[in-house]
């Protein structure tokens, strides 16, 4: 600086303050074109640049949602074609079968899948990612309006969020994905008649409201049934595992807008059905054995003699009233008021009759055995009265006018022996109803080995087939 200082001031120029200024104002420039120069060639620099480029430059599923417009609007609104809807039912759970109310449950996912042009031309046009949409977000698209004709109750599940999703794809086909996780409880007309052998069919139908056939057309997705086959869950220990069986069909209804104009709308309605066939083991160990066992009680009446009239009577109406008693309990167990009679009536019904015959024939055997008993005791009357006469030397006397004696009308000779007569009706009114009682041990169950027989070939074979078959 000194040398500096001596050149200018040899000049005559007193410019030292000045050239202090300079020189450190050239410097200070030096210096910060230096560091702009290190920062620009700085990774971390260019890692955030390129960071603050990717932010500006990504793609959001919001950008989608601000630009469209056909929520009101089916996709094909403008040009007049149907929309193709595919429908499928997955991870089905059934929950409870009630014959009281006519009802099932099921939880089962609701899949469907359609082509939304006016969504699917927003995304990136080389991008092969499927954007999900989420939340209320969904309700900002066009979704179709399906609902279940047979239904009676439903939710939607909420627990821990809404489990609904819309994922969209612009190279996947159809395009548009919806699945919602449902609980439906839908009516199901069941046959009892071969209760409880039988097989029900519960529909599951899936139409459109607002859209006809025209306008909007419902499909079966291909997996539908290969899905369901397998994936069916059973909660219910009185089914086997059920069938299933997924067809569709149309509907036409006919609307009169005037007294003389009408026209005919047609809807497309898929159904889904879910046969089940009931396991009869429980009904069979609690009700119709017990039944049984009271017919074959009652059925040992018939081995007690028939002077024994107290065993016989309390034999007889205990299995009456137990038999009655079981059958109205029985016929009541989970079954609605029905118009028609049951399988299950129709066994219980059976083995009441069985006990009721059998308090019944002893009636009839009781009053051949008092006839008998009655002519035993007149003939010991009578023995011990011809027996005083001989005593006393009196010819015997006979009573013409006994009804032992007068037969249709007509009366027995005077040299017939009264007391041989009596002996012979007595006789014959005890064989009699000994025979009754032998018929009835061979009668009894012989009649319950053909019933038996009978019912499980009519009731388990003949009738108990595939309901889905049909």
């Amino acid at each position: 600086m000194d040398r500096i200082d001596k050149r200018f001031s040899g000049k005559g120029m007193p410019l030292g303050p000045l050239v202090y200024l300079s020189i450190l104002t050239v410097t200070c420039l030096h210096f910060v074109a230096v560091g702009g120069q290190i920062s620009s060639t700085s990774p971390l620099m260019q890692s955030v640049d390129a960071s603050n480029y990717s932010v500006q430059k990504a793609f959001s599923i919001e950008d989608v949602l601000a630009q469209y417009s056909g929520k009101s609007t089916r996709p094909n609104e403008k040009t007049g074609r149907p929309d193709d809807v595919y429908c499928a039912l997955t991870e089905i759970n059934l929950d409870a079968v009630d014959e009281t109310k006519m009802e099932f449950r099921i939880t089962a996912t609701l899949g469907l899948a359609w082509a939304d042009p006016r969504i699917q031309s927003l995304l990136p046009a080389n991008s092969d990612t499927i954007y999900s949409i989420r939340g209320a977000d969904i309700d900002r698209i066009w979704l179709p309006d399906l609902y279940f004709p047979l239904l009676k109750d439903g939710d939607f599940h909420k627990i821990t969020s809404t489990n609904r999703v819309v994922r969209v794809s612009k190279h996947l086909y159809p395009g548009v994905f919806y699945n919602i996780r449902l609980t439906l409880t839908q009516s199901c007309h069941m046959k009892l008649s071969n209760f409880p052998f039988d097989s029900q069919k519960c529909d599951t139908l899936i139409s459109t409201f607002s859209y006809d056939d025209g306008e909007l057309k419902l499909h079966w997705m291909y997996s539908q049934l290969i899905e369901t086959g397998s994936g069916i869950q059973l909660n219910l220990p009185q089914f086997s595992q059920p069938t299933v069986k997924a067809t569709d069909f149309t509907v036409e209804e006919i609307y009169q807008a005037q007294e003389s104009v009408q026209f005919n709308v047609t809807y497309t309605i898929l159904n889904f059905s879910i046969c089940l066939h009931r396991l009869g083991g429980f009904f069979v160990l609690t009700d119709m054995l017990t039944s049984i066992i009271l017919s074959f009680l009652s059925w040992l009446n018939y081995w007690l003699d028939p002077d024994q009239a107290p065993a016989r009577i309390s034999l007889g109406i205990t299995t009456v009233l137990a038999a009655i008693t079981q059958a109205s309990n029985a016929s009541k167990r989970g079954l609605p008021e029905l118009s028609y009679i049951t399988a299950l009536d129709v066994w219980l019904t059976a083995n009441v009759n069985v006990t009721i015959i059998g308090l019944a024939e002893y009636g009839l055997v009781h009053v051949l055995a008092v006839r008998a008993r009655r002519l035993e005791e007149r003939l010991e009357r009578l023995t011990k009265d011809k027996y005083k006469q001989r005593m006393a030397g009196q010819p015997p006397q006979d009573e013409e006018t006994s009804f032992v004696l007068c037969r249709r009308g007509r009366t027995a000779p005077k040299d017939t022996d009264e007391g041989q007569l009596i002996s012979q009706a007595a006789v014959r009114y005890r064989q009699w109803a000994k025979r009754i009682d032998q018929g009835m041990r061979v009668a009894v169950p012989s009649f319950l080995v053909v019933f038996v027989a009978a019912y499980v070939s009519t009731y388990t074979i003949y009738w108990n087939g595939d309901e889905c078959a049909q």
